[in-house]
């Protein structure tokens, strides 16, 4: 969540191209999931008119128009939508990541910590490796629809508010903006026979909202979450940005009732879904050592370890089925388009990292088939390997 990861980003397009419950699965989404996430106005953006799109190389561009109540940027500036068709009737919906602001030093000042301004990519799409990559016999998701909804609001797609800072108006409008991605997927695949929602950094902290809001356009298809290194974890020591937060994005209004562990830790809404939705799987990537998200936390690297691994911890043996990490050692940040950054640069890692033989893409693979490569995968370095038997 470093300005540095815009900077990073700016040259990617050279670079890429090279609760307790029960754990069964299967079936619709039981009575009362939808009404309990719409009782709270999860999914009060959709069924906004999708514009006509316009072709853009191998993607289509749907732009909203901006509006005080619709999807729109950090200062105002239009809301886009990619899509690339595949050759499947299968979707990966995509959160961009790119930053957080929440205050006036972050959306206005010289912190470290800037939101990305605008909806256009971080970088040409056709770039884009990793999950994204076409015709690579290394990615899960080749010949998948792709729904790519990029980042520019501030909050993490979470946020539901307009506030004026000393310095300006900023449009926190992430649920809608994550609303306009729902409404044109839902538009072109009505009927989709799987669906993963995924996304980097800030789209990976996207993801809590993001399952809710499909969930609620699609009630009954199965659905997969694929976290990458926005895990959900809030520094409770810093109260002050806690708060800050919950202010300024206005987002606890969308948290479901019986989630009783959010406020602790946002990440505790997992239990939740899993508790009531049969019909979903989620996954967490993450470097243990995370050096942009520990800082966007205001946390030493090995505090944000501990904290990281003690809260997807309790999650995975409340759900050792249907939540499982992959967790390498390293201060990198992201690795699901192919690269991470690290503080001195790009580092590849999508296709070169394993833990005890299982690449990432393999893990994803399985993931998506429940096969034998989809475990639960910790390494913490200097031989203290975790591996859970039988998950």
């Amino acid at each position: 969540m470093f300005k540095a990861i815009q900077r990073v980003a700016s040259i990617t397009a050279i670079l890429a191209l090279f609760g307790c419950g029960s754990d069964g699965g299967g079936g619709g989404s039981p009575a009362g999931l939808i009404e309990q996430l719409e009782a709270v106005g999860v999914g009060k953006f959709l069924s906004r008119p999708v514009p006509v799109p316009t072709s853009q190389g191998n993607w289509m561009r749907y732009e909203f128009a901006s509006s005080q109540e619709g999807p729109t940027c950090l200062f105002g500036s239009p809301y886009q939508v990619f899509v690339r068709p595949g050759k499947n009737d299968k979707v990966l919906f995509y959160l961009e990541g790119g930053g957080g602001c929440w205050n006036e030093a972050t959306c206005f000042g010289e912190s470290d910590l800037g939101a990305k301004l605008t909806s256009d990519p971080i970088a040409p799409l056709d770039a884009l490796q990793g999950i994204l990559a076409t015709d690579s016999p290394t990615n899960p998701f080749d010949g998948w629809n792709v729904v790519y909804v990029p980042y520019c609001d501030g909050s993490v797609f979470s946020g539901d508010n307009v506030v004026t800072y000393p310095s300006g108006t900023v449009y926190h409008r992430g649920q809608a903006n994550l609303s306009a991605g729902v409404d044109v997927m839902r538009d072109l695949f009505p009927d989709p026979s799987e669906i993963v929602v995924s996304g980097s950094s800030a789209g990976g902290f996207g993801t809590f909202t993001g399952y809710g809001v499909v969930r609620v356009a699609y009630p009954d298809e199965k659905l997969f979450v694929l976290n990458d290194a926005g895990p959900g974890v809030q520094n409770n020591d810093d109260q002050q940005a806690v708060m800050e937060r919950r202010e300024n994005w206005n987002f606890e209004q969308f948290v479901v009732k019986g989630c009783t562990g959010c406020s602790e830790q946002p990440a505790f809404l997992l239990d939740w879904v899993i508790d009531n939705d049969p019909n979903v799987t989620t996954a967490l990537f993450s470097y243990l050592d995370d050096f942009v998200i520990s800082d966007f936390l205001s946390l030493d690297p090995s505090d944000y370890r501990a904290l990281l691994l003690d809260v997807s911890g309790q999650i995975h043996d409340r759900h050792p089925a249907r939540f499982k990490r992959y967790l390498v050692p390293g201060a990198t940040h992201t690795a699901l388009l192919g690269f991470g950054i690290g503080p001195d640069g790009l580092v590849l890692g999508f296709n070169t990292l394993k833990v005890d033989g299982i690449g990432v893409p393999a893990w994803i693979a399985d993931f998506l088939t429940d096969g034998p490569d989809w475990r639960d995968l910790v390494d913490e370095g200097d031989g203290n390997r975790l591996e859970v038997p039988g998950s």
